[in-house]
């Protein structure tokens, strides 16, 4: 039995009871209009964060699967060059393997999870996103680059942690279907449960139906 719901209910909670008291000037002619337009609009980018910490506890239920969390995975220089220099060539993260370093890093990315495959012996990183708006130019380049040079890196990382590793691969989950990179780069809610080979999706949706409810229900309550 899943317990991602019950541990995600009380960041649903407190998330609800921040946006039911928004420090936003009111417009004129807004009226209660103007408190949902500015709540909902916060609400989108709160989702984003409990999204992702939602598919995070997720994956740590799963006993074929072992979670890393780096909050500052080093990229080294040669790492960030090569990706800068691929221009859109993704498919040259394949047999490219560079060394993992710690030190003096030409900079540093957030990672939202890496996974280590116990029956694949593969490790993947991924980063979240909601996915339900188009991104631009610029920001589908700093994805692309971002991926490439954590994943020149990951096979290497993987040994770092003393774990066997065939294989590696980086994606980047857009969960409601706007795809900022092609497949297979790309996952979308409905390859979450074959790719993970666990029941990813229905977990998921507990959540984003409770945020929802919880959301709606605060609205009507401050309107009436």
């Amino acid at each position: 039995m899943s317990n991602v719901l019950g541990k995600l209910k009380p960041i649903v909670d407190e998330t609800i009871l921040k946006l039911s008291k928004p420090n936003f000037r009111k417009d004129p002619i807004g009226g209660k209009f103007g408190f949902i337009t500015s709540v909902i609009s916060s609400a989108y980018k709160r989702h984003g964060a409990i999204l992702e910490q939602t598919i995070v506890e997720r994956l740590k239920e799963c006993k074929h699967l072992e979670i890393f969390i780096e909050d500052k995975f080093p990229i080294s220089s040669r790492a960030s060059m090569l990706a800068s220099q691929s221009g859109n060539d993704l498919d040259i993260t394949s047999g490219t393997n560079l060394p993992f370093e710690t030190r003096s890093p030409a900079r540093v990315l957030q990672i939202d999870c890496i996974v280590y495959n116990k029956r694949k012996r593969s490790i993947s990183s991924y980063e979240i996103k909601r996915g339900n708006g188009a991104f631009d130019a610029g920001k589908k380049r700093s994805i692309r680059n971002d991926l490439l040079s954590t994943n020149f890196l990951l096979k290497n990382y993987g040994k770092s942690k003393k774990i066997k590793v065939n294989k590696s691969y980086s994606y980047i989950i857009c969960y409601y279907g706007l795809r900022a990179l092609p497949i297979p780069f790309s996952l979308v809610k409905e390859d979450l449960d074959s790719h993970f080979g666990a029941s990813i999706i229905k977990e998921v949706e507990q959540v984003n139906n409770y945020f929802k409810n919880s959301l709606h229900n605060m609205i009507d309550n401050k309107i009436k």
